[in-house]
């Protein structure tokens, strides 16, 4: 369903464009295309759940060697592979698990030149603060986006899910910009794969709620900008009448 889907949406220049100039239809015909290609996906999971092994996970016995004694959660569960996107293996939990997809330092200058150019072009923020108290970031004498962040040796998660990332202080591996030393405090958070495929700006973070994903999809799918022009006659000037 997800090929066939996938090949009506795509645009040729040789065909009608009936489903793309539809609009907002066209995007109510979107969802509900990923709500049943969504849907198959669960069928075939719930379906294959013997070749999972998912029969480890099922039953009263795990209940008892867990020590679950909330009856709501007994019962025939369906387990989802890691490979399902939005499983609960899916998404980072560990602070390591952050690590390996987000980083906040400056890379090594010798190892890593080709990401080291572009963290230092395109991922250094500011320098703020004292060192520019008009940067654009600068709200009531503060940073809006708080940097520099604090120095740490490893990541960290905090109780409401809000990751602090691994920055830690090597005053050997510094920048100078603007006539600033710029540590691992002024970065801001990227995927390096990412960063050196496109090589731009791409701020890579843990989403720590739901108005993260919110504003990704409202951004994404507000639709283009829209201007109202009149011509008018001039009326002052009769001379310009139909001009």
């Amino acid at each position: 369903m997800r090929e066939f889907w996938a090949f009506r949406f795509q645009h040729r220049e040789s065909e009608g464009k009936t489903l793309l100039q539809g609009g907002r239809l066209f995007n109510q015909l979107a969802v509900d295309c990923y709500a049943a290609i969504e849907q198959q996906r669960l069928n075939y999971i719930k379906a294959h759940q013997p070749e999972m092994r998912a029969d480890l996970y099922q039953g009263l016995e795990d209940a008892v060697v867990a020590g679950d004694t909330d009856a709501s959660a007994v019962g025939r569960r369906i387990v989802l592979p890691s490979s399902f996107t939005g499983a609960d293996q899916d998404k980072p939990v560990t602070p390591e698990d952050i690590d390996e997809f987000i980083c906040a330092e400056i890379p090594n200058k010798n190892v890593d030149p080709l990401a080291y150019e572009t963290v230092v072009r395109s991922m250094v923020h500011g320098p703020c603060g004292p060192h520019n108290r008009n940067a654009p970031c600068m709200v009531d004498g503060k940073c809006s986006k708080h940097y520099p962040k604090k120095f740490s040796n490893q990541t960290t998660i905090d109780e409401d899910g809000f990751v602090s990332y691994w920055r830690r202080n090597k005053p050997s591996n510094t920048v100078t910009i603007n006539r600033v030393e710029i540590d691992n405090r002024w970065i801001v958070p990227y995927n390096r794969d990412l960063l050196v495929l496109f090589n731009a700006h791409i701020n890579v973070e843990k989403c720590a709620s739901p108005k993260s994903t919110k504003y990704m999809y409202k951004y994404t799918y507000k639709g283009i900008d829209f201007a109202t022009i009149v011509i008018e006659n001039n009326v002052d000037n009769p001379q310009n009448n139909g001009e």
